[in-house]
């Protein structure tokens, strides 16, 4: 009769369920990244030094080419070695940078069309407009692009990069600038480099590389080239 009853099948012991991934975090910019194996901060600090003591007597072309040639091959060596990647460029990241820079660049340029004439003229000596144009709309960018908002800001994080982006205009800059008749002129100036580079730097962070690479062309020729052509009455 015992037979006659259903029997309840055997029930083995349940497997626990595999854990869930936990997705990893999104990368901040804005706080240190992994070490490289090339330390872009080291190459930064030769730099400074080598165009505040080394390039001194040099003509401002001169110092220049070296300076942007030496960041080039360093950040060119840095994605190599690092394996640091680079999105491929879009039209909106494009769009963004020049939109972003024409918003910045053209009030600047309003206002201090006539001071930024001559720091213009000041740090480009007697170089044509040609030349000027080549360097603020290719040569420039390339070179601290690449440095900067690709080799240091991915090592360093958003902040360092812009700090140390202002500080390296001025060092670069600054000694075809008259600081020392007029102080306040030359601290504005300085500010203005550590404002613009702390844009570039946002720029990368927030939309990519090619934003950042665009807004610095635009605002370059709006603050550098265009200005040169201003007429005072």
């Amino acid at each position: 009769m015992l037979d006659s009853y259903p029997t309840a099948p055997l029930r083995t012991p349940q497997e626990n369920p595999p854990p869930e991934e936990i997705p990893p975090a999104e990368e901040d910019e804005f706080d240190p990244g992994p070490a490289r194996k090339l330390d872009p901060v080291f190459i930064y600090f030769v730099l400074i030094v080598i165009i505040l003591l080394g390039l001194n007597t040099f003509t401002a072309e001169i110092r220049y080419t070296v300076v942007w040639t030496a960041m080039t091959v360093t950040a060119v060596i840095a994605l190599i070695v690092d394996k640091i990647k680079i999105d491929t460029p879009t039209m909106t990241e494009i769009y963004v940078g020049v939109g972003l820079g024409l918003l910045i660049g053209l009030p600047l340029a309003g206002i201090g069309a006539p001071l930024l004439q001559q720091v213009s003229v000041d740090i480009f000596g007697k170089s044509t407009d040609v030349a000027v144009f080549q360097t603020l709309a290719f040569t420039m960018p390339l070179a601290e692009g690449l440095f900067f908002r690709v080799a240091l800001q991915s090592a360093r994080g958003a902040v360092f990069t812009a700090v140390a982006a202002g500080f390296w205009s001025i060092a670069l800059f600054g000694p075809q600038l008259n600081v020392i008749k007029f102080p306040l002129v030359a601290v504005v100036i300085g500010l203005a480099f550590v404002f613009v580079n702390a844009i570039y730097s946002y720029a990368r962070h927030r939309f990519g590389v090619f934003a950042s690479w665009s807004c610095q062309i635009v605002i370059n020729l709006l603050l550098l080239f265009a200005a040169r052509f201003v007429t005072l009455s």
